[in-house]
């Protein structure tokens, strides 16, 4: 029979689980924003790449060649994964499928996490306002950096994409980023305080 010291034990690790699956809820926004950033990013460079090698086109295909048994297991790795997490077979709603897609999302990225603390330890924790502030820095320069390239690879580039590239998604950035920093570290503080509940 459990005692009362073993019963304190389960609910705070029971408590701990549901804190640290709800921050991640929390970060996945932010996680989705700036992996769509870097796949814009990418995009342009492979853009850059594409106009300097259309003098060289069979040097290109030779990088492509060489690229594809690296790529190949990639995919074939991301595939499933895709395909588990976007499956309709149920015949869900579409808020109901990214709210799906989004539960499961979290409870990737906390047992990835889980996995790196029991790797490596766990990390050093940055006070918020440096983590806000390293947000900001890289987003603005995300903005410039791409605002720049949309210029020298699109002459016709309109003024409203320039001003949604350089300002507006680097805002969005900036404010996402926040949101899903300062809940992680409100439920951090939680999580520290819940370990002094009736003694360690």
């Amino acid at each position: 029979m459990l005692n009362r010291n073993d019963l304190l034990r389960t609910g705070k690790l029971l408590a701990n689980l549901v804190l640290d699956y709800l921050r991640w809820t929390q970060l996945i926004p932010m996680v989705l924003c700036w992996a769509f950033a870097c796949v814009m990013i990418g995009g342009l460079l492979l853009v850059g790449v594409h106009e300097a090698t259309q003098a060289h086109p069979d040097r290109f295909e030779e990088r492509l060649e060489q690229a594809g048994p690296v790529l190949g297991p990639v995919l074939d790795a991301v595939g499933p994964v895709v395909s588990f997490l976007t499956d309709s077979s149920e015949g869900l709603t579409a808020e109901q499928g990214v709210i799906r897609i989004w539960g499961w999302l979290a409870l990737i990225g906390m047992l990835l996490s889980w996995l790196r603390t029991a790797m490596w330890g766990p990390p050093n924790p940055w006070p918020l306002r440096r983590k806000i502030g390293a947000a900001a820095f890289i987003a603005v320069a995300y903005g410039l950096l791409l605002s720049g390239a949309i210029v020298f690879f699109s002459a016709e580039a309109s003024t409203l994409a320039i001003v949604a590239n350089a300002v507006v998604f680097p805002l969005v950035l900036v404010g996402v980023s926040a949101w899903g920093l300062a809940v992680s570290q409100l439920i951090y503080t939680l999580q520290h305080k819940l370990e002094d509940v009736g003694g360690r």
